[in-house]
Parts: structure tokens; C-alpha cells; sequence
């Protein structure tokens, strides 16, 4: 967030993330003490230590974040920061009783347990809210990929440390319930269900973020606003259903035609919208080019299908959250302009 050409720090989204750190270190913590157990056998030591060095670049990607939150380049992730904050700073506090019981453990399984304890904390749904946002993000390495496999160590030593196959069942059980959970209501609260692109509230939260790393790598980006032409005709004469169908394909088409590192998202209606970062000259124009055609291509054994693109360009300044804003504007009257002119075209920023 900005302030008169000043970046100012939202101190919500900061709070969430400095507990999510205190718990991530609290787990570093309790692992390098274990790894420490000189009674415990090598094979069994080499396990925490593996374990440590996981939690070492979760930590890692905790301060990353902070450093990107501090200066003011996060939005608001959570819709209730306030209730998000009251139970993580409950999950930290037993967090930081795991810390002094790790200290007094006699066995291998109690060391476990402690651990299965800390794991489930670790699994609070502003945890994955932060993996999934930067695993699409740039310039920030998510946890989120290697997780499940993070989990599966804890599930494959315990067999060596005299858990019952049903103990070993209903961990497995809770970790992966827990997990799968979190992710549905993530995905679910950034994304168009129908379409599988962002909603407004993800594509939004995950630009501007895009748009500071852009300003400071001086890099232009693009914004694509497109429009299927006719599509209350397609309503009309075809019903809703098809015309799910129709958003649906176009989606795909979209997606299927941009490069990864850019951001596709539904706008409202019949109308998307795609970010794209470090754009030339020419980009804007290509890649709308390509959308076009292959939506005409993809649809024209079965409901021929055309849509019209606007797009606007923007070199990197103070302020980007707002210049994005404008940008999206100059996008949309380009759009119209394009629907204007006959539909079925590409119409970009010249300079």
C-alpha cells in the first residue's frame, strides 16, 4: 500500500506472518534438538537433521516474505485478518509449549508424537494461503511444492519407532485431511470455479505484487482485457449451459496460449483479464494475436466463437498499485474501441 508516493506497511498482514514464522522456528528448533540425541540411533538422527533442513528453508521463505511485507508490497490475503491473528497467536503459544516439552523427551516415539503435535500447528490454513499465493508468485521459493513429501517423512520413519499400523493410519489420516482442506478453501477463495482462472480478489492480490517486482527489475508489463463478442446472443439463443460451456472453452484457450509466468484471470461476465510481466514491444499485440485465433480455431466445429482484445502497456514507476489501475482503464477503452470497430480484433497501446 502506498501514501502520497510512500509505501506504507500493512501491520495485519505483517502480524499474520511474523507467527508463521515463530512457528516455523519453533519446529526448527525442536528438530535440531533432536538431531542432537546422541542416544538416539545415526539412522534416526539423520532423519531430524533432514527435517531441520526443511524447516531451515521454510524459516528462509518466512523472512523473504517479511522482507516483502515490510516494505509494503503484500495486499490483504485474509478476509478476517483480526480472527486469523487471534487463533495463529493461540497455535504459536502451543507451539512454544512443544519447545519445553521437546526439551524433557525419553524416546524416539515421543519425539515423534511432539513432532506429529507440531506438524498439524504448521498445517493452519494461513500457512497454505502463503504457499499457494507465491507459488504463482515471483522471486519467492513456496514451500508448497515439497510439502506433501515433508509430510511423508514423518509418516515413513514412525514405522521404525513402534507405532501400531492404525496409529500410523490416522496420522496419515490428519495430515492429509487437514491439508487437502486448506487447499480447497484457498483455491476456493481465489478462484472462478467455472472457469479455473483467478477471481477478481486472486488476480488482483497476486498483480500487484507482480507489478512491484516488475518496478523493481525495471521490467514493462502488459494488461490484456478481453470481451467474448455476442455472448448474450449465446445466452439467448443457446441457454446458460452453453454458455458455461463457452466460458469454460474460452478460459482454456486463454491459458493454454499465454506463457506461464503470466496471469489469467476472469474480470466479470464474459470479459478476462491477463497480466503479463516483462513484455517487448511487440508482446501485447502478438499474444492477443494468438488468443484471438485460437479461440476462433478451438471453437468453430461446434459454436464459432470470437472475442475482441484491448491492451495497454506499463513501464515501471512509484506508485504501481495505482498505475496498474489506469492501465487496466486504458485497456478497457481499447476494448471498447475494438467492439466498436467491428469486434473479432486485437487493438493495443502503440507506445
Amino acid at each position: 500500500m502506498r501514501q502520497g508516493g510512500v509505501e506504507m506497511v500493512n501491520q495485519e498482514i505483517l502480524s499474520i506472518i511474523h507467527l508463521c514464522h515463530d512457528l516455523d522456528n519453533s519446529a526448527h528448533f525442536i528438530y535440531s534438538q533432536f538431531a542432537e540425541r546422541e542416544e538416539f540411533p545415526e539412522k534416526t538422527r539423520l532423519f531430524w537433521r533432514n527435517v531441520t533442513n526443511d524447516e531451515k528453508m521454510h524459516v528462509r521463505f518466512w523472512e523473504q516474505v517479511e522482507a516483502l511485507a515490510e516494505k509494503g508490497d503484500l495486499p490483504q490475503l485474509f478476509s478476517d485478518p483480526e480472527e486469523t491473528l487471534r487463533d495463529l497467536g493461540d497455535v504459536a503459544n502451543k507451539g512454544a509449549q512443544l519447545e519445553e516439552r521437546a526439551c524433557n523427551i525419553e524416546s524416539i516415539r515421543e519425539a515423534l508424537l511432539i513432532a506429529y503435535a507440531m506438524e498439524i500447528h504448521l498445517l493452519h490454513p494461513a500457512f497454505e494461503t502463503f504457499f499457494h499465493f507465491f507459488n504463482k508468485s515471483m522471486g519467492v521459493d513456496s514451500p508448497a511444492q515439497g510439502y506433501d513429501k515433508h509430510l511423508q517423512k514423518f509418516l515413513s520413519v514412525a514405522g521404525e519407532c513402534s507405532f501400531a499400523p492404525l496409529e500410523l493410519k490416522l496420522f496419515e489420516d490428519i495430515f492429509n485431511r487437514i491439508l487437502k482442506v486448506n487447499r480447497e478453501l484457498v483455491v476456493t477463495s481465489n478462484t472462478d470455479m467455472l472457469t479455473g482462472t483467478y477471481n477478481r480478489r486472486g488476480f488482483f492480490s497476486l498483480i500487484h505484487v507482480l507489478g512491484e517486482s516488475a518496478r523493481r527489475r525495471k521490467e514493462d508489463v502488459g494488461i490484456l482485457l478481453m470481451d467474448i463478442d455476442h455472448f448474450k446472443r449465446i445466452n439467448d439463443t443457446h441457454g446458460h449451459q452453453a454458455g458455461d460451456v463457452v466460458l469454460s472453452g474460452v478460459a482454456k484457450c486463454i491459458q493454454e496460449t499465454v506463457r506461464a509466468s503470466d496471469v489469467v484471470g476472469r474480470y466479470g461476465g464474459e470479459e478476462f483479464i491477463v497480466f503479463l510481466p516483462d513484455v517487448q514491444p511487440d508482446t501485447l499485440e502478438v499474444v492477443g494475436e494468438k488468443i484471438r485465433a485460437s479461440i476462433i480455431q478451438d471453437s468453430q466445429e461446434i459454436l464459432p466463437i470470437t472475442i475482441s482484445i484491448g491492451g495497454a502497456k506499463l513501464r515501471p514507476m512509484e506508485g504501481m498499485k495505482e498505475e496498474l489501475e489506469k492501465t487496466i482503464a486504458k485497456a478497457d477503452k481499447l476494448l471498447y474501441r475494438a467492439k466498436e470497430s467491428g469486434r473479432n480484433r486485437v487493438i493495443v497501446q502503440n507506445d
